[in-house]
């Protein structure tokens, strides 16, 4: 039995700069809205950040999870932060922009809608105002047909988070296209919302088409090897 209506996962990496903010903000807005939550925190085992922020902040929010990750993959953070989880639906938050409650909203209620307009799986994705924005929208709306390889919020139902992400390989930094592959394979309902979130720090956001060319690489070996273990059984 499910004991939460929603679970906020934030991932931290070494790099990470505006996190303090955004998990008082998330904070304050799961306590508005929902009358049971919790956060999970997932960063890897020794970085000095995670150590720091559970030290500092479980004083202010009593509740929040942390887990200590033995990958720095954001993938394998995330699959760990959804099996600690026991909200009916996950969220996942970049925690380098600016947190929007707006489109949180949005994304949950997407989840929610009745009939064939529910979604499984929800990306929030950033407005390509940039030429490098705009080419890694054509790009990967071309490969996982979905509209950026970026996203700054990603909302699954429980459902589709258990199932999806269990053995999803996340072998490419940016594990929302990956993502995107994964639930395009399995028949699962794909929702996009446009955020106006913004990145906190200039240059976050600054090499969208290196990732997003390193995700098409990822994408072409996983579907080689996908092709060759459908060749190894045909001939079995």
């Amino acid at each position: 039995m499910r004991h939460s209506e929603v679970s906020i996962i934030l991932t931290v990496q070494e790099s990470s700069k505006g996190f303090p903010v955004a998990f008082i903000d998330i904070d304050r807005y799961l306590s508005e809205k929902f009358s049971s939550h919790e956060i999970i925190v997932c960063g890897y085992k020794s970085d000095i950040r995670l150590a720091r922020l559970q030290r500092n902040m479980r004083s202010v929010i009593a509740g929040a999870k942390f887990i200590r990750s033995e990958s720095r993959s954001l993938g394998a953070m995330l699959k760990e932060g959804v099996i600690a989880s026991n909200g009916g639906h996950v969220l996942w938050v970049d925690t380098e922009t600016v947190f929007d409650a707006a489109v949180a909203n949005q994304a949950l209620s997407a989840l929610e809608a009745v009939g064939n307009a529910k979604a499984d799986v929800v990306f929030a994705l950033p407005a390509a105002d940039s030429a490098a924005a705009k080419l890694s929208r054509r790009l990967s709306r071309a490969v996982a047909k979905l509209g950026s390889s970026k996203a700054n919020l990603i909302a699954f139902s429980r459902d589709a988070a258990e199932n999806m992400l269990n053995g999803l390989p996340f072998a490419g930094a940016d594990f929302a296209f990956d993502i995107a592959l994964a639930a395009k394979r399995a028949g699962r309902q794909i929702a996009e919302l446009e955020s106006s979130a913004q990145y906190i720090f200039p240059g976050a956001n600054s090499n969208l088409v290196a990732e997003c060319l390193s995700a098409i690489k990822v994408r072409a070996k996983f579907e080689a090897g996908l092709l060759r273990s459908v060749s190894v059984l045909q001939k079995a």
